[in-house]
């Protein structure tokens, strides 16, 4: 039975912990958010504080520490060659269509591009097409290929596009492969030595990478996304693994210059994200070259 001095105890600690809840509701509200997180997350604070508040500390951050650093290094990295390479991206212009004007004029503003001309759109409608068509194109890489992904399997279809990757990285093609440490946990070291072994570039999605950054594994990687020599891209909801043989999941060929757009979003703070900046200032000069820029 709890005497008079612990109910005290208990009762001082759930009124602390209350008062922190209602404090960090409030601060829930006020981030960054959808409605529905901040909703869920405000009456979780203000009813149950004491199971919410560590959960809150670890899930609830919506920024994205060092990122304002990392994009500052990387515009340093990048210097005078990003403004040749929009100027590039605006000589790649579509004409305005009639009845797009005002949309055309809106995401040019906000993006900074163009919609562009001279691109090929094929839509992939299951995971045996999309796995072939990024073969086909990782095959026919000169230059460079970037791969994301959120879960990577070590079955049949990750071995698959794995193999594709070193056999191309033998042969001189920088390849770049990225994965997010949370969607392929299962992922084992072997496969990922294969292909650091053999040249190709590997990294996490380092988001607790830091003492400051430990818990920020909400941030995930959900990227699914190739991009070959700047010319070719590929993106959509399709990971790697056999189960998306199965899953009736959708994936967008893009052939032309908009390809490129594709890996101008990665999070600078990673490692290939760098290499490929340095990579397109040697490589390709500021935007020349295949799909009208880099």
């Amino acid at each position: 039975m709890l005497d008079m001095q612990d109910l005290t105890i208990v009762g001082a600690v759930l009124l602390v912990a209350e008062i922190i809840g209602i404090l960090l509701a409030v601060h829930a509200v006020m981030q960054p958010r959808s409605s529905q997180g901040a909703i869920a997350w405000f009456i979780a604070l203000i009813t149950l504080p004491v199971v919410t508040i560590p959960v809150y500390t670890v899930f609830g951050r919506t920024r994205f520490l060092g990122y304002t650093e990392a994009i500052r290094e990387a515009a340093e990295i990048v210097g005078d060659r990003r403004h040749e390479w929009l100027d590039n991206m605006n000589a790649m212009a579509a004409k305005p269509r009639p009845g797009l004007e005002v949309i055309e004029a809106l995401a040019k503003n906000l993006t900074h591009i163009p919609f562009l001309r001279a691109n090929r759109v094929e839509l992939l409608v299951d995971g045996a097409e999309t796995y072939d068509n990024m073969i086909s194109a990782i095959e026919s890489a000169r230059s460079y290929v970037l791969v994301q992904f959120y879960i990577v399997r070590d079955d049949a279809i990750g071995r698959r596009l794995r193999d594709a990757l070193v056999a191309k990285a033998r042969s001189g093609v920088q390849t770049f492969f990225l994965y997010d440490e949370i969607g392929s946990i299962k992922l084992p070291e072997a496969y990922l030595d294969a292909m650091r072994n053999e040249g190709v570039d590997v990294s996490g999605f380092k988001t607790t990478k830091g003492r400051s950054n430990r818990f920020q594994i909400n941030f995930r990687n959900h990227r699914k996304l190739l991009v070959v020599d700047g010319r070719s891209g590929f993106i959509g909801g399709n990971n790697l693994g056999e189960e998306y043989l199965v899953y009736r999941d959708t994936h967008l060929r893009i052939d032309g210059p908009a390809a490129c757009l594709l890996y101008t979003s990665p999070s600078p703070r990673d490692l290939i994200a760098h290499r490929v900046c340095r990579l397109l200032l040697e490589k390709r000069g500021g935007g020349g070259g295949g799909g009208g820029g880099g």
